[in-house]
């Protein structure tokens, strides 16, 4: 009797534990990038998650098991040509929610389902460029630069995150890229807020829809609120406040940066070319576009490279002369018209004169004469 006692002690002890492999365990998460991966295998070691992963391929298949406690969608990230795939995705993953499922969904994952969630709930969002944008190079793809703001009928809002009801089940939204911010600082704070949002109580409805909670800097309100004032809303759906929760911790010092691999690598690939396209980092790399538009940016923000377009096409190379004279080297030797310009700014200062008389983009020109004011000597090096 005594040892039944002590088996039945010990279970009730054990119990959570077993509870809490079995929660871990039951979580299915979609990646569609090295990025998705990074930040998924970061979370796994820093909390001991066990998550069964899975593509936009295989997802909807993996989805209709009911074994899952939550679905994570991290920042999905696809082109053009599998936008039919990512709607099929949508849709299974909002009936998931529906049946009563819990979805867990970052910006770019909720941007995927917003139009299956119309047909369900009516929302409205305001997509907001972060403080970042203005330093994001053209060639870099912005939308890892937004964050939402969501509003309407079953929405709740706890400390920055969203809680959308539908159907049975509960759409928990954290409004920015999480993964693509945690691959650029790898600060922590990325990895609390999946955990916060796996981790919070199941808010029932029927609270304010959204309450005031301004989570980050004020300046992203302000930049909101024209878009606010210009909803055409009733006045009893009309928000009452804002969450904002822009990625404002994006900030990683030179020797950081370096610090990523796919970063050494391109650093090892303009120190072995000199300047190159993006087109030739690819190929020589084979990483996905948008990953390696992330790095550059990352690379080109904290001064470790630079960009130069001339005429259609856009080189990177490292920052400093001799960076600039494997630019100057290369375009000496493909477009003669380049070492022509760069005389002619010496004799004329004036971009426009400068671009009308040798029927060239003045962009080109203008950012030529600004090249010149810093490296004059490395770009004349190669125009004699």
């Amino acid at each position: 009797m005594k040892h039944w006692l002590l088996v039945l002690f010990l279970s009730i002890l054990l119990l959570p534990c077993f509870k809490a492999s079995a929660t871990q365990s039951s979580i299915l998460i979609l990646a569609t990038d090295t990025c998705d991966y990074e930040y998924i295998t970061a979370v796994s070691n820093a909390y001991g998650f066990k998550p069964s992963t899975a593509g936009l391929e295989n997802f909807t298949e993996a989805l209709r098991s009911l074994e899952w406690s939550h679905v994570i969608l991290v920042d999905p990230n696809y082109g053009s040509s599998k936008a039919e795939l990512a709607g099929a995705v949508a849709k299974a993953t909002v009936d998931y929610a529906v049946s009563g499922g819990r979805v867990v969904t970052t910006f770019n994952g909720f941007m995927m389902l917003y139009p299956v969630l119309q047909q369900e709930t009516p929302l409205r969002i305001i997509v907001y460029d972060s403080p970042l944008k203005p330093g994001v190079p053209s060639s870099y793809n912005v939308s890892k630069y937004k964050a939402l703001l969501l509003f309407g009928e079953g929405v709740e809002e706890h400390g920055g995150i969203y809680y959308l009801h539908v159907g049975k089940g509960l759409i928990i939204v954290v409004p920015l890229n999480i993964a693509w911010a945690y691959c650029d600082t790898h600060d922590p704070y990325y990895l609390e807020l999946l955990l916060k949002s796996l981790t919070a109580p199941p808010w029932e409805p029927g609270g304010s829809q959204v309450k005031y909670s301004i989570a980050l800097p004020v300046i992203a309100v302000l930049a909101s609120a024209v878009a606010v004032s210009q909803l055409s809303l009733p006045r009893t759906r009309r928000p009452q406040g804002l969450v904002v929760l822009p990625p404002a911790r994006l900030k990683l010092e030179a020797d950081e940066a370096l610090a990523h691999p796919a970063r050494r690598e391109i650093m090892r690939a303009l120190e072995a070319r000199g300047a190159v396209t993006m087109s030739e980092l690819l190929r020589l790399l084979n990483m996905p576009k948008a990953t390696l538009s992330w790095h550059l940016y990352v690379l080109e923000s904290r001064g470790i490279i630079s960009s130069f377009k001339w005429r259609k096409s856009l080189f990177y190379f490292a920052s400093g002369p001799t960076g600039v004279e494997s630019l100057a080297s290369r375009l000496s030797r493909e477009d003669p018209y380049f070492c022509i310009a760069a005389k002619s700014l010496l004799e004329d200062p004036d971009p426009v004169r400068v671009s009308e008389a040798l029927n060239l983009p003045t962009e080109s020109i203008t950012r030529l004469a600004k090249l010149l004011e810093k490296e004059r000597e490395a770009v004349l090096e190669h125009c004699g």
